[in-house]
């Protein structure tokens, strides 16, 4: 145990040091500017503005390779990134740069670990590796929420469109200038539209609309029952209004259904967080000082 304390000391400076020279790079070269001949931050965003693929960082790199070399599959966070950077944090990452981060702040944390040689500072490699695939787990949970509650809002705007007169390609237009996550879905598919040349909406079971394949990529069961509604609807011709109605009620009434039950769970919800922060420190405060007297005596 010695032998490997002592290698763990001679060890820690190195790692120490390889976190804050790779922290040091990160934030050089995202600070600089565009020199002569330079490709700073500023060159990065015109080519990506271009349509041009950006480099990948070193973190980028070697979690892509990682991922690689162990067979992972990447594809549900792929998706969790996705809602993260539709909601408009984190853009700009992958799955690979994701895994890079997480074993930038693991490593730092083992030299905080080596470093301070606590018992309580073991824990920081696992939490730190894991804060960022908290972190974008969370962001995307909360967007998909919030896309959730905006279906019924939308539909009904899209429903008071085409009662109006307008056709379904225009009420999706004016839904899709909605602030917040689901209108900028619905934007992403009218430019994917107009762009591809392809229809908003499917023509057969071989042409498939842009909105159906735009919304059903972001596999949300909701956001893809509401795309096939919708292009349902624009299929129907004139009665397509009165089937928008009926499907705008249809949501509004399942999403107060859902907020019920919600509301209903929240006190068993609530049980174990109440338990770990609040119950628990008040045992250890009334124990602790009974307790410390009889741990002496040993």
């Amino acid at each position: 145990m010695n032998r490997l304390m002592e290698v763990g000391r001679l060890v820690a400076p190195w790692l120490g040091a390889l976190a804050a020279a790779y922290v040091a790079y990160v934030l050089g070269t995202s600070l600089s500017v565009q020199l002569t001949g330079a490709r700073g931050a500023t060159g990065r965003r015109l080519e990506r503005f271009a349509g041009a693929e950006p480099i990948p960082s070193l973190a980028e790199r070697v979690g892509t390779r990682l991922i690689r070399a162990l067979g992972l599959d990447s594809r549900g966070w792929e998706l969790h990134l996705a809602w993260a950077q539709i909601g408009g944090s984190d853009a700009g990452w992958t799955a690979g740069g994701l895994v890079g981060r997480a074993l930038l702040l693991g490593t730092a944390g083992l030299a905080a670990a080596l470093l301070f040689r606590g018992a309580i500072y073991w824990t920081l490699p696992v939490l730190l590796f894991g804060l960022p695939f908290v972190r974008v787990r969370s962001r995307s949970r909360a967007v998909q929420r919030e896309v959730a509650r905006a279906l019924p809002e939308t539909s009904t705007l899209v429903a008071a469109e085409m009662a109006a007169g307008n056709a379904p390609d225009q009420a999706l237009l004016r839904a899709s200038e909605l602030p917040g996550v689901l209108g900028r879905l619905m934007a992403r598919a009218v430019g994917e539209s107009r762009c591809s040349g392809r229809p908003l909406f499917s023509r057969s079971r071989e042409v498939r609309g842009t909105l159906v394949e735009t919304l059903g990529r972001m596999e949300m069961p909701e956001l893809t029952a509401f795309a096939s509604q919708i292009d349902l609807v624009a299929a129907k011709g004139a009665a397509g209004a009165e089937l928008m109605d009926n499907i705008a009620v249809g949501l509004a009434r399942e999403y107060r259904r859902r907020v019920m039950r919600a509301a209903e769970e929240l006190e068993s919800n609530l049980v174990i967080p109440a338990a770990v922060f609040f119950f628990l420190p008040f045992v250890i405060a009334i124990m602790l000082p009974l307790l410390l007297p009889l741990l002496r005596s040993f």
